[in-house]
């Protein structure tokens, strides 16, 4: 098999700083500002295929949920495979994979920007590294594998605990107390005993089975993306637009996304077919359903193109993107304009066009600091271009937006946003056990908790877990009380989004143009916090160091030309 030999390095952590407004100074534990370089935080993996019954147990809580593509992945949480036929693959970062095969179980351990760890308890995995950019490794009770270049690694665990070690491409170290052992090309080994003495040797090479074709399969899906010329090689899950959308030109930015209509269906809109769910050190992440739905929402920037409908910037690709939970504006509205309650209101949220104000609710880190939060009464229809089409905003009552149940969205029109209370900080929406699930609630069909192995208490615990669930909800729930006008709802009628009530039924599809919002000018100002200020087109003027034409599309994974603008990929490939 090819090895694929593109620079993908990991994601970095640089955002810009915060303005602040009605500020509230707490010294407890809250998640730490994302540009705080000081915080040294846990990278974030994604779920990026399933097949079969696939459940995680998350790390910060003990909670068994049922696995969906484009789950987020964190350290300290278990995966398991259960029965014949169900698989996964986790994207660790840019350029390597983890393919799980039926009936295995394992815990990652360590995320972070220059080593990845997992721990493999039970069946079989193939770590796929494109790129040796990172230094990923594989425990088994027995021995811990430590691949040295880009290849194809094959680890299996039997019932026994007997580790079986085939090295497709590449070259690996089984590293033990007593020393480290280098495994070639079309080698197979197994490993016996204890991880302080285990007995090495040599036996034929396993045969090729299902597993191997497909995990030859997802190589090839991923040799063949289509995105590669127009993205940083840094964002994850770019792979997978290719066969639900195209790329077009745009004189504001260059390449763009759109995805096709049959792949959306109509009235679609970004950050509305999902959930929120709680993700440690990232607060409230957004989880898409579309099956190319983690790239445009961690990544990048929406806003609507006249004659394309909704489109996906990715930012210049000499730019280093950076993983974020979601990327949208969070709206107040509970007790008065200006409270930090949500009990008694809704949640609204609007996806981020480029160049617009941005305010991180989350951090990689988590420490104990003084915590900002902040809100202020505001026409959001002047900040924020997307909510001048209708659908670009999503509003739900806070019941529903942490009752862990399908969606409710509720009618909003361009007059209700010309005074709401706008989050700058840390969202003050207490998190629930049912934010923790990816999908939808079901009480009458709960997830069944798969036993964990035993094997599981040989390995050392993960150097770093995250804060749990409890301790989170608590400093959440304490920032909010102790905020002005936290805790005690406004009197009836007094918040401006009392208007929006459930009884007005679901909420109006995206139309196929603009709303008139009875605003002038030609769109929001850039922001300075925003790290994608210096590009604004309007400005037609670059202050970084860098030359050439805006969102320069000559960079690719594999150095081809570039491909036509508004050319399509055969999405049945």
């Amino acid at each position: 098999m090819q090895n694929r030999s593109c620079s993908k390095p990991r994601v970095s952590r640089a955002i810009g700083a915060l303005s602040l407004a009605l500020v509230c100074s707490l010294a407890i534990a809250l998640p730490a500002r994302a540009d705080d370089d000081s915080t040294a935080g846990s990278s974030v993996g994604r779920v990026s295929v399933l097949h079969g019954n696939v459940t995680m147990q998350r790390g910060d809580s003990g909670d068994t949920v049922a696995a969906v593509v484009n789950a987020p992945v964190t350290v300290g949480d278990y995966l398991s495979t259960v029965g014949a036929g169900s698989r996964a693959e986790v994207q660790l970062d840019a350029a390597d994979y983890l393919r799980v095969d039926s009936d295995s179980q394992l815990r990652f351990t360590q995320l972070d920007p220059s080593q990845e760890t997992v721990q493999l308890a039970a069946g079989t995995v193939e770590l796929r590294m494109f790129k040796a950019d990172v230094d990923p490794q594989v425990d088994t009770p027995s021995i811990t594998i430590r691949p040295d270049v880009a290849g194809e690694y094959r680890v299996s665990v039997a019932s026994d605990g007997i580790t079986t070690f085939t090295v497709r491409s590449g070259s690996a170290d089984l590293v033990s107390p007593n020393g480290s052992q280098q495994i070639g090309a079309g080698l197979t080994v197994v490993i016996s005993g204890t991880s302080s003495a285990p007995v090495i040797r040599p036996v034929a090479m396993v045969a090729y089975d299902g597993f191997d074709t497909w995990n030859t399969q997802r190589d090839q899906y991923v040799e063949d993306a289509s995105s590669d010329q127009y993205v940083n090689a840094d964002i994850v899950g770019a792979d997978d637009l290719g066969p639900y959308g195209q790329w077009v030109y745009q004189p504001s930015y260059g390449e763009v996304w759109v995805p096709y209509t049959w792949a959306v269906g109509p009235g679609w809109a970004p950050y509305h077919y999902g959930r929120w769910v709680w993700e440690p050190y990232y607060g409230w992440t957004w989880v898409g359903y579309e099956p190319w739905g983690w790239a445009p929402y961690h990544y990048g920037r929406w806003y609507y193109a006249a004659g394309y409908g909704w489109a996906w910037y990715p930012g210049p690709v000499y730019v280093q993107p950076v993983y974020r939970p979601a990327l949208v504006a969070f709206f107040g509205f509970g007790s008065g304009g200006s409270s930090f309650s949500f009990a008694f209101g809704n949640v609204g949220w609007v996806p981020l066009a480029p160049y617009e104000p941005f305010h991180p609710w989350w951090g990689p880190g988590y420490y104990y600091n003084r915590t900002v939060i902040n809100v202020t009464t505001i026409n959001v229809t002047r900040i924020y271009r997307n909510t001048t089409i209708e659908g670009g905003v999503a509003v739900v009552s806070h019941d529903n937006f942490t009752g862990g149940g399908a969606y409710r969205y509720l009618q909003v029109s361009s007059t209700d946003l010309h005074s709401v209370a706008l989050v700058r900080g840390t969202v003050p929406v207490v998190p629930t056990r049912q934010n923790l699930s990816f999908t939808k609630v079901d009480a009458d069909h709960p997830v069944v908790a798969t036993p964990l192995s035993s094997r599981f208490d040989k390995f050392a615990a993960p150097a770093k877990l995250p804060p749990t669930f409890d301790t989170q909800r608590t400093a959440i729930q304490t920032a909010t009380m102790h905020a002005p006008g936290g805790s005690e709802p406004g009197p009836n009628g007094s918040s401006p989004w009392n208007r929006f009530d459930a009884a007005r039924g679901p909420a109006t599809q995206p139309m196929e143009k603009p709303m008139d919002t009875g605003t002038t000018g030609s769109g929001p100002h850039p922001s300075t916090n925003d790290p994608w200020s210096k590009f604004n087109p309007k400005n037609n003027v670059y202050t970084a160091n860098q030359g050439g034409p805006k969102n320069q599309n000559t960079s690719s994974h594999h150095g081809g030309k570039q491909k036509p603008s508004g050319g399509s990929k055969n999405p049945h490939r």
